[in-house]
């Protein structure tokens, strides 16, 4: 008969125990975040439950959530403007020897601290709540009554909702090398931006005056298209974002549009040939603006349909003035990217060891964009013996297709000749 008794009794304490642990677990479902899970970033006489230190309540235990002590316990969370609502339970605690306790949450973002929700919980009770917390940064949870007296908060954070961002057609500009900057963050989703409540967790903040990012595009990019959102924390009226070339000593304007706050603009620019760009934000006071812009590669040189090896993939002997041409470093040639082979400034040369094995050098020579002079001079010569095989003249915007021949040549010298101000983009193979 005893042994029945207990294991009613056994029984009778599993129930209690199981409904009041579940709560924890569906409160984090659907992408849910615990409050207890935040770490505080400032605290008073609160601690966290666990199996090991429960809270309790009509005897059962509580094994997820906070405890608030006495008056003024508290406990201050940041939440970076990230969620929506924080919705769950107050329990008070069968510690409690007084009535009624009274918890505060508390906007604490600024310096005006606002008070969300003052709700109280009568001893042996428990209450339900669900609050807005969308663009709170810093979320105080406080418990004001005295004496004797336990609360215990089982809550949970829903994420707020995003800005809908339409697929990468290109690259993201915050992904692109910033070479300087000032009063400017990378948005992200522990530090997004606010657009109407929504969050904007890709891009770029721009706050008060002068503040800015310089991007080094190296000329690889034809077009930057996106969006500038006026954010919720703006205090003022409009913004003006500047789109400026600073590749060059005097700077260029390319776009300079307004945004009003809470409205959001659209944009588009021409970008090609741009080595930096400089995005500014010049108005001036309480301002924030979030940029979400994408670039879009330029369009490149059709490779050559001749066949071979390329010629700068072989050993380099010597060099003077001359750099390969890549993605990342390319040439230009009418606004097109010039990806492969290599480039010849003024009285450049490049000098490779071909050890006799090619029979012949083709492909084409292009004068490139950044050149200020009317013709550039091309020799090819075979270094051995310093015989010129080939010369030609590439005037300025021009290109010319060439052929030589290699025959019995073991270092190959290239060189552009003229001067000043002359670049010429060289993409060639060679054949047995």
């Amino acid at each position: 008969m005893k042994r029945i008794t207990a294991m009613i009794l056994a029984c009778m304490t599993i129930s209690l125990i199981v409904p009041l642990a579940r709560p924890g677990s569906a409160l984090a479902r659907g992408g849910n975040v615990l409050l207890e899970s935040l770490s505080p970033l400032t605290s008073k006489t609160s601690q966290l439950l666990t199996a090991d230190n429960p809270g309790h309540f009509s005897k059962a235990p509580l094994t997820h959530g906070l405890r608030f002590g006495d008056k003024d316990a508290y406990a201050e969370y940041a939440l970076g403007g990230r969620y929506a609502t924080l919705s769950g339970t107050l329990y008070s605690d069968d510690m409690n020897s007084s009535t009624t306790a009274t918890i505060l949450f508390v906007d604490a973002s600024g310096r005006d601290p606002k008070v969300l929700l003052r709700i109280d919980v009568p001893q042996q009770a428990r209450k339900a709540f669900r609050l807005s917390v969308r663009g709170v940064s810093r979320l105080m949870v406080e418990q004001v009554k005295c004496c004797g007296i336990d609360v215990d908060v089982l809550a949970a954070l829903t994420p707020s909702p995003r800005v809908p961002i339409p697929p990468l057609k290109g690259e993201a500009l915050e992904t692109v090398t910033q070479d300087t900057g000032k009063t400017s963050q990378l948005l992200t989703l522990d530090s997004p931006g606010h657009f109407s409540g929504l969050l904007l967790a890709r891009g770029i903040q721009l706050g008060d005056k002068d503040a800015y990012a310089e991007y080094a595009l190296g000329g690889r990019y034809a077009t930057l298209s996106g969006t500038l959102y006026s954010d919720d924390m703006n205090s003022s009226t409009t913004a003006t974002i500047l789109f400026v070339d600073a590749s060059g000593r005097d700077p260029k304007v390319l776009l300079r549009t307004d945004v009003s706050s809470r409205t959001r603009k659209a944009f588009r620019l021409s970008v090609r040939g741009v080595g930096h760009l400089l995005v500014q934000q010049v108005k001036c006071c309480g301002i924030d603006v979030d940029v979400l812009a994408t670039l879009t590669p330029g369009p490149r040189i059709p490779t050559p349909s001749f066949r071979g090896t390329a010629l700068e993939s072989q050993t380099l002997d010597t060099s003077q003035g001359s750099q390969p041409l890549t993605l990342d470093s390319p040439g230009h040639v009418s606004g097109a990217l010039v990806t492969n082979g290599f480039q010849l400034g003024d009285n450049a040369s490049a000098v490779y060891a071909l050890n006799r094995r090619y029979a012949t050098l083709s492909g084409t020579l292009y004068s490139d964009d950044a050149s200020s002079s009317n013709t550039a001079t091309v020799i090819v010569a075979n270094a051995g013996t310093s015989k010129v095989l080939l010369r030609v003249d590439v005037p300025l915007g021009a290109r010319k297709a060439f052929r030589v021949s290699l025959q019995g040549v073991s270092r190959l010298e290239v060189e552009q000749s003229k001067c000043c101000g002359l670049y010429v983009d060289v993409v060639a193979a060679l054949t047995r």
